[in-house]
């Protein structure tokens, strides 16, 4: 990597008089700076190159200044826990205080039963609309009318219902009870903010004329997925 200033040209035959000598040199000594240095991001495969330096008791010594800064990224980027120089990442975290109805982990049949969780719009939020991962499974046939609605609760305002989803569980494989069914639902970003409380209200509407299902529908899971700012807990 050459320095980013330049230097005067001797011609062959020329006299190297003291001031041409003294000036290239101080030349050099004026120009010793950071942005007289040139990079390491070259090209975007060097740009993103990183270097692990190791750990207590096995490092793995830098023997160049490009090493020691491909160390410093290597850093940065655990971090961050993506590459280093991303400012954003999606990042998933499950829904917190879960709460069921009845004991038996699920919405069983013949009865309006809910399972829900709270979930605090985090700091590291940075921008796009959630994504709502609800995991079920079930063992029979028909159809499980549900719904899933999102609350909010935001210091100084009337709590409000943003959405509200269809949530109906169908299972057309009898005998399958341990296979789990993932569903996606967004909610939309302009419905919350930072620091807001959400609220997920999964609900079974058992005894609904259309809900055909005779048996429980278990809850194996759910999670939010967000765009993150890379870095933020």
């Amino acid at each position: 990597m050459p320095g980013l200033y330049t230097h005067t040209a001797i011609l062959d035959g020329a006299v190297l008089s003291a001031s041409v000598y003294n000036g290239d040199h101080q030349n050099h000594i004026n120009n010793r700076e950071p942005s007289k240095v040139d990079d390491l991001s070259g090209t975007i495969t060097e740009f993103g190159q990183e270097r692990d330096p190791g750990e207590l008791g096995s490092e793995i010594l830098a023997i160049s200044m490009a090493e020691e800064i491909k160390s410093l990224r290597f850093a940065i980027a655990e971090m961050k826990i993506v590459a280093w120089y991303p400012t954003a990442f999606t990042r998933t975290q499950p829904l917190n205080c879960l709460v069921f109805d009845t004991g038996g982990g699920g919405w069983p049949n013949a009865a309006t039963t809910h399972v829900h969780g709270y979930w605090r719009v985090p700091g590291s939020y940075a921008s796009g609309n959630l994504t709502f991962q609800l995991f079920r499974r079930a063992n029979g046939t028909g159809t499980a009318v549900m719904n899933a609605d999102v609350y909010r609760f935001r210091n100084g305002s009337a709590s409000s219902l943003i959405q509200t989803f269809n949530a109906n569980y169908t299972d057309s494989a009898p005998g399958f009870g341990d296979i789990t069914h993932e569903v996606l639902y967004s909610v939309t970003s302009s419905n919350f903010q930072v620091g807001d409380v959400l609220l997920f209200d999964i609900s079974r509407l058992g005894s609904h004329v259309d809900d055909t299902f005779t048996g429980t529908v278990f809850f194996d899971g759910t999670s939010i997925a967000f765009v993150s700012i890379a870095g933020r807990p």
